[in-house]
């Protein structure tokens, strides 16, 4: 019986794109992973400004000047950049676990889909409904444990990062036509001025900060810049130029899992009974709602943390 099912499950993918798959997930959660180490001695906003800093001079070439959508493209890079990235790293620093946080970003799935539904008119089934309600159900499951209420600002800071990011969506869809590395420059250097203005603002005076830093934090910084942005992001785009994105989408929960997995074995988080059903219902949720309808006419631009 079990190997019936077994053969009955068909992925449409060749299988070193599958690899790469998993790959370009396992450097995403290395990169979460890194970045909270790289946050004991730098501050998640001057983090996260450096970051987009370093990230945007190397793409300075692909910077090109759109005119009359210049408003559209700081949005996106407000809210899918600078806030959405911003408060997702602030969420991490404040919880002090990985885990939990992690898992409540994935709410942003489920955030893109309700979007979808109110500014581009799409259709939703049952099936992506029963998602949605699964994802929100488990994040609360996971709120309410006593162990994460003792940090559950942490938990809304990712969350609210997540709803910001999946407001970018809309925006994203209506420019498509801009190219990937340059929608990556202008996120990343019209982001990096606005958090160095609200590092210094909330978190102090950022040329002490930087002293104090120790090369973790820059070794965190470098990574992220390189692994996850020129490869895996790089990569996963090139990965959606092949296949529909309702194919990919579900394997972001990959990334997750191995967030959890580096969270609990290398950096020391803890998770309770409850908190582990609350990750097992959300992912399964996000993983049901992930799965675009396959008549959908377009590819979608389904990458929800450009920088992340």
């Amino acid at each position: 019986m079990a190997p019936d099912i077994i053969r009955s499950i068909k992925i449409d993918m060749l299988p070193r794109h599958l690899v790469m798959l998993v790959g370009f997930n396992f450097v995403f959660a290395v990169a979460l992973a890194v970045t909270k180490v790289g946050m004991q001695t730098l501050p998640p906003f001057l983090f996260t400004g450096i970051r987009f800093l370093a990230y945007g001079l190397m793409l300075v070439p692909f910077l090109k000047w759109h005119k009359g959508r210049m408003g559209t493209l700081f949005l996106i890079a407000m809210s899918t950049g600078a806030f959405g990235i911003g408060f997702i790293y602030l969420g991490i620093n404040i919880a002090g676990d990985l885990s939990s946080v992690v898992v409540a970003t994935q709410l942003g799935i489920p955030f893109t889909t309700i979007f979808a539904l109110i500014f581009l008119r799409e259709r939703i089934g049952w099936r992506r409904w029963t998602g949605m309600g699964l994802a929100f159900g488990g994040v609360m499951m996971i709120s309410f444990d006593p162990r994460v209420l003792s940090y559950i600002e942490g938990i809304l800071f990712g969350v609210l990062g997540a709803l910001v990011g999946a407001g970018a969506f809309v925006l994203m869809r209506k420019s498509k036509d801009i190219g990937v590395f340059e929608m990556q420059a202008w996120i990343a250097m019209f982001s990096w001025p606005v958090l160095l203005v609200v590092s210094w603002y909330f978190e102090g005076a950022p040329l002490p900060l930087i002293q104090a830093a120790h090369w973790q934090a820059w070794a965190a910084i470098a990574f992220t810049v390189v692994g996850s942005n020129f490869v895996a992001h790089a990569g996963m785009y090139w990965l959606l130029q092949r296949y529909e994105a309702s194919l990919l989408s579900p394997f972001g929960v990959l990334g997750t899992i191995f967030t959890v997995m580096i969270g609990v074995f290398f950096l020391g988080d803890q998770l309770t009974l409850v908190m582990i059903l609350g990750m097992i219902v959300t992912l399964v949720g996000v993983s049901i709602t992930a799965v675009r309808q396959h008549q959908s006419p377009e590819k979608e631009y389904y990458d929800q943390q450009p920088l992340a």
